[in-house]
């Protein structure tokens, strides 16, 4: 009976030793769940972010990491045939034509997740390069202008006349050989580095400028080559010629008279012989419509408008001067300007003749 009992109280021990065991058992689990960590995401970036090298050529490659942790870069083993990589230096050079890999990588740590990037380089036989014109220079028949042009590679351009007839170029200093449209081209032929870059140009009009007059007995204020102000024998601010134009945009009114006043206007002709072609700068020209085949070829101080005559403005012009008394003063000049074309299609004008 005593050992019955006995054997009771080391089975109930058991038991309760067992419970305890367990109880303690989930407890400590309960606690490393709690301590457990997680890592956090780091982003790595490449300095340069983007850039291409030419053959032979190096560049300088870095990297960083958004956990400030050291960043190893390493060349890509596809790659080796298209460049190099100094691990020491950081300096890629171009081997071939292809593209170059470099790695970065990050091997994390306690706090941050490992992490890598890839930085494509390609490896051109040359860097390409453009040409940019600056704004387009005013030049006036007898003057010059500069016109400027930059390489992206900073290399020197050079300056050419794609219409020698009109304009020549020096350096980058346009000179007029006569009115019309110059047109000058930007050519960089590169080097060692850099591809030749493709030739862009440049179009400008040369206008052709006739001395402004006045009325009165005296002349008056400068101008911008000569005379001013009012007077017979003085002119004002000369004024362009508003040419060429597309002859088929200019519509006749049906009177020869009417659309010789149109051209007088057009030609500019009132900034030397006055509103009423009875002078300025310029003699009386009213009554004087025989003498235009003549005149407007040039001679003596005015200036030839070979170029810059439709067809019939000559003979227009003729019958306007002469319908013109020397008694009379011509006073209606309310007329409407003809449309001018734009720059492309003015630069070609159709039915242009070259003067009688």
């Amino acid at each position: 009976m005593k050992y019955k009992t006995s054997f009771s109280c080391l089975f109930a021990g058991i038991l309760a030793f067992g419970y305890a065991g367990m109880a303690s058992a989930e407890t400590d689990n309960e606690t490393d769940t709690s301590t457990t960590t997680t890592t956090q995401a780091q982003t790595l970036s490449f300095s340069p972010g983007s850039a291409d090298i030419v053959v032979g050529g190096t560049l300088l490659v870095k990297a960083t990491s958004t956990s400030g942790l050291n960043v190893v870069l390493s060349q890509d083993a596809s790659t080796t045939k298209y460049c190099s990589f100094n691990q020491k230096t950081g300096f890629v050079t171009g081997l071939a034509i292809g593209n170059c890999k470099i790695n970065a990588t990050q091997k994390g740590n306690s706090s941050y997740a490992f992490a890598k990037a890839v930085l494509v380089i390609p490896v051109n036989l040359k860097l390409t390069q453009t040409i940019n014109f600056g704004s387009a220079p005013k030049i006036v028949l007898g003057g010059s202008g500069v016109v400027t042009a930059r390489a992206s590679s900073g290399l020197p351009v050079v300056l050419t006349t794609k219409t020698p007839a009109i304009c020549s170029v020096s350096g980058n200093t346009v000179k007029d050989l006569k009115a019309g449209l110059c047109t000058i081209a930007a050519d960089q032929a590169g080097n060692t580095h850099y591809a030749s870059a493709p030739e862009v140009t440049q179009s400008f009009n040369i206008s052709q400028h006739v001395a402004g007059g006045g009325n009165g007995n005296e002349g008056g204020d400068g101008g911008n080559n000569s005379g001013g102000g009012n007077g017979n024998t003085a002119g004002g601010t000369k004024l362009p010629v508003t040419a060429p134009f597309n002859c088929s945009t200019l519509a006749s009114s049906g009177n020869a008279a009417d659309d010789g006043r149109r051209a007088y206007m057009r030609l500019n002709c009132v900034s030397c012989h006055g509103q009423d072609a009875s002078g300025g700068m310029g003699p009386d020209i009213r009554d004087g419509g025989g003498d235009v085949a003549e005149a407007v070829n040039g001679e003596g101080a005015m200036p030839s408008f070979a170029g810059f005559l439709c067809p019939n403005d000559v003979v227009d012009l003729e019958a306007y001067l002469g319908s013109l008394s020397k008694t009379q003063k011509h006073l209606d000049w309310d007329v409407q300007f003809e449309k001018i074309v734009d720059g492309s299609t003015a630069a070609k004008p159709s039915n242009v003749v070259p003067g009688p």
